[in-house]
């Protein structure tokens, strides 16, 4: 039975059952998880001094040198701070917390680790953008606080930092004595909470995020449910929404969007499914055909041969990609990448790019910001 994780300590915190529950359950990569992997093997030849290891997709390189960057300036700074001259490094070094008696009870796996005599530094890195906890809240950052403090007894401060891609700076936390106790306690209650047969499960949308049992999560289901039918019958739904008041609403938006997490998955199973076994009722159509130019040359020739299309109209009519754009520069420059190849790319665009804002999503507000708390 595998031990629970510093990565997804905040999740037990929240549903403790899911850690026994996904027991057994293989995980199912998807596109965002395989680019993390990806980066961060990227990140770990450059640590190991293997800097001209390059990933085949461009953007995975770029996103490794960004945070690479990013990591050495927090580094940088901390020795500067801290006034220290000589430190070592843990690349992905797995580490694990016992109880006092030396019961196993959690393991953890830090990005980037620098001790020196009594201090450390922790840096755990993000390849993603999406919503992340601050530094100060977040669990995993508090567990991997709690698996240094444990393993090197001589480290008294412990500063942690999450560094996320598209962000600003990154925000140190700092951990001091009874503080690291603090983690480590925190740590074992959540590891030993979830070690429990009888642990309870409580869905919700952090905690349901990633959870692998999550289709077959009885408790999470009956959630889903349980929000459709509180508005009513189907044919009454749209009707009763329109006509509920704001306040309501409000109160509506967690539970519709941890429903809506639920019935996606539903439906990604049913995707699944009915390709690999009959399923009473469903089938897959046809679907439709997509289709692309594949020779821009052999168009504009005969755009130009019959209809008269010169080629400062058939450049006003094409599109072309950032990724295309860049791919073009490389081949003039194979090794120009990573920030380089970003700033070639935007230099060439300076004043010729029009930009189209997205509408923003809903979500919560932010109670530091409405209250004027917001960090300077």
């Amino acid at each position: 039975m595998g031990l629970p994780s510093a990565s997804s300590m905040e999740a037990l915190e929240l549903c403790p059952g899911r850690h026994l529950a996904c027991q057994g359950i293989e995980d199912t990569r998807t596109k965002d998880t395989t680019f993390g992997d990806r980066v961060h093997f990227v990140l770990c030849e450059m640590a190991n001094g293997n800097a001209a290891h390059r990933d085949i997709d461009e953007s995975v390189n770029s996103a490794a040198i960004d945070l690479w960057k990013k990591g050495n300036d927090l580094v940088e700074w901390w020795k500067q701070a801290n006034e220290i001259t000589d430190c070592s490094e843990l690349i992905e070094r797995r580490l694990l917390l016992s109880s006092r008696d030396g019961v196993p009870l959690m393991t953890g796996q830090g990005d980037r680790i620098v001790i020196s005599r009594d201090h450390a530094l922790i840096i755990d890195y993000k390849s993603l953008p999406g919503d992340v906890s601050d530094s100060k809240d977040n669990g995993q950052l508090r567990s991997l606080v709690a698996l240094v403090g444990h393993s090197y007894d001589a480290v008294f401060t412990i500063t942690g930092a999450i560094i996320q891609r598209m962000t600003g700076k990154p925000e140190p936390v700092v951990y001091r004595g009874e503080e690291i106790d603090a983690a480590i306690d925190w740590s074992e209650r959540v590891a030993i909470a979830a070690m429990d047969p009888n642990a309870p499960r409580n869905p919700g949308e952090k905690q349901c995020k990633w959870c692998r049992f999550k289709p077959n999560c009885p408790e999470a289901n009956a959630k889903a449910v349980a929000v459709v039918e509180r508005l009513g019958p189907v044919d009454l739904v749209t009707h009763k929404i329109a006509s509920l008041a704001p306040d309501r609403l409000a109160q509506l938006f967690d539970q519709v969007t941890f429903a809506q997490t639920i019935l996606k998955t539903a439906r990604e199973e049913i995707e699944k499914r009915v390709d690999a076994e009959s399923i009473p009722g469903l089938e897959r159509g046809e679907g439709s055909k997509t289709s692309e130019v594949s020779d821009m040359g052999a168009l504009f020739s005969r755009l130009r041969d019959k209809y008269g299309i010169d080629d400062a109209r058939f450049v006003r009519g094409a599109t072309i990609s950032k990724k295309e754009i860049k791919a073009m520069i490389k081949e003039w420059n194979q090794e120009m990448s990573g920030a380089a190849l970003d700033k070639a790319c935007a230099t060439l665009l300076v004043g010729i790019v029009t930009e189209k804002l997205k509408r923003g999503s809903v979500g919560r507000v932010n109670a530091e910001v409405r209250d004027g708390g917001g960090r300077a």
